[in-house]
């Protein structure tokens, strides 16, 4: 399921669709909805208790971990063009609660998770995404994650998924919009796209600098300049 980009703040629906069929979201906030992952075509469920008080399930929240800010401070490097914004686990439960926000499912925003070469960008996605699936194990009520795949190095993509599914139990992976000039749409990432399909998995697409293409076939995909 490709959800684009995605905005803020979207009330929680009053139906969603679990297994195949859609079922009601329980307004009783005792009671607990649930999230559909599928792994290896076995549809599991992880419950998650809907805080009283709160109707909301944020699915465009961004988290910096400060080891992340560093990394990007030593390459000089910034939020996509944006400074770099002070980020905090404490700030954000206080805004997530001001807002009435009862779910944050965290993403890393621009520039992701590319960092000199494949085996760095490996390592950087591999250690953001255990930073969220321990703030998810610590406040399962409040987080949800959305992994970030270390594109464009497919092998290492694809070995990030299988992690993030079967290890950390992503909610779903962010994908920019481009990685070193290379699109969404290029054929190089075929591979990605199936595994993502057989896992029927839930992806956001998140805007990166746009980067000018020379030519485009349907046979060889994007060419950049």
């Amino acid at each position: 399921m490709l959800l684009g980009f995605v905005g803020h703040m979207r009330r929680a629906p009053h139906r969603c669709r679990v297994g195949g069929t859609v079922e009601p979201i329980p307004t009783d906030p005792r009671r607990r909805f649930r999230v559909a992952h599928a792994r290896d075509g076995v549809e599991e469920y992880t419950e998650r208790r809907v805080m009283s008080g709160h109707a909301r399930i944020d699915t465009h929240q961004h988290y910096l971990p400060q080891f992340y800010r560093d990394l990007l401070d030593s390459h000089g490097m910034d939020a996509g063009g944006w400074p770099t914004p002070d980020w905090s686990l404490e700030a954000a439960l206080a805004l997530m609660d001001d807002l009435q926000i009862a779910t944050g499912v965290v993403s890393l925003s621009s520039p992701g998770v590319r960092f000199d070469d494949d085996e760095t960008s490996r390592a950087v996605a591999r250690r953001v995404n255990e930073f969220v699936a321990e703030l998810v194990k610590d406040r399962p009520e409040r987080f949800g994650l959305f992994a970030s795949l270390p594109l464009p190095d497919v092998d290492g993509a694809l070995a990030e998924i299988a992690d993030a599914y079967d290890e950390l139990h992503a909610d779903g992976v962010v994908l920019l919009s481009n990685v070193d000039g290379i699109y969404l749409g290029d054929r190089a990432y075929e591979p990605v796209w199936e595994e993502l399909n057989r896992r029927s998995a839930v992806v956001v697409s998140s805007r990166q600098k746009f980067v000018m293409v020379s030519s485009f076939s349907l046979d060889k995909g994007y060419h950049r300049n």
